[in-house]
């Protein structure tokens, strides 16, 4: 199954943070981010590469500028998620081997992303530009852009994404439920990973 699956990870401290990739990756989630705009998201990062190593790989999100880019690198990301298109980011880390997903919106973003190097787009708010079936719209003539849909991906539409063409799915609030970690009810956030995976496999295998 050739299908990317990013868990999201905003504004949770360092002990939120472990005890919910801990739980996501034993549902079956492993590829997990990080924004840029939690706080002490440079030190949770550092943390989270040391402590997950070779069981998940953790990248950074919310990476706008070249800056932000470099301090996540320095904390050891091992991939980059911007909402936002910047070129000369992308053209860096597609240079240097490291996986790049930027943001864009319209088919013209997409293509300008996908041009400089982007190892998949990140369709922003996929929700508002009309969810699944723009990913398709899209796909008809940008047929071999790799596509990765973000914001309103959920366990009810995620058949639909698929079968629309989507390559890839990063999910926030839709994994990483605010309710759950605030209760610790950390169970939960294995059996809602589980889930996602449950639907992908038995799409594909169909």
């Amino acid at each position: 199954m050739d299908f990317t699956v990013i868990g999201i990870a905003r504004g949770l401290n360092k002990d939120e943070i472990i005890a919910s990739f801990e739980a996501v990756i034993k549902g079956g989630i492993n590829n997990l981010e990080i924004t840029m705009n939690s706080k002490d998201a440079d030190k949770i990062i550092k943390d989270s590469v040391a402590h997950f190593k070779n069981r998940a790989l953790i990248g950074a999100g919310t990476v706008i500028t070249m800056e932000e880019m470099d301090r996540a690198l320095i904390a050891g990301a091992g991939f980059i998620v911007s909402p936002v298109l910047n070129i000369e980011m992308v053209r860096y880390l597609s240079k240097n081997k490291i996986p790049v997903y930027p943001g864009a919106f319209s088919p013209t973003e997409i293509y300008s992303a996908w041009d400089a190097g982007a190892t998949m787009v990140k369709v922003f708010p996929v929700s508002r530009a009309g969810g699944a079936f723009y990913i398709k719209d899209v796909k008809a003539p940008l047929d071999t852009i790799k596509l990765l849909a973000c914001g309103g991906v959920t366990l009810d539409n995620l058949k639909d994404y698929i079968e629309c063409g989507t390559d890839g799915i990063a999910l926030g609030n839709q994994l990483f439920d605010k309710t759950y970690i605030k209760n610790r009810d950390y169970v939960k956030l294995t059996q809602r990973a589980e889930e996602y995976i449950k639907i992908l496999k038995e799409t594909f295998n169909k």
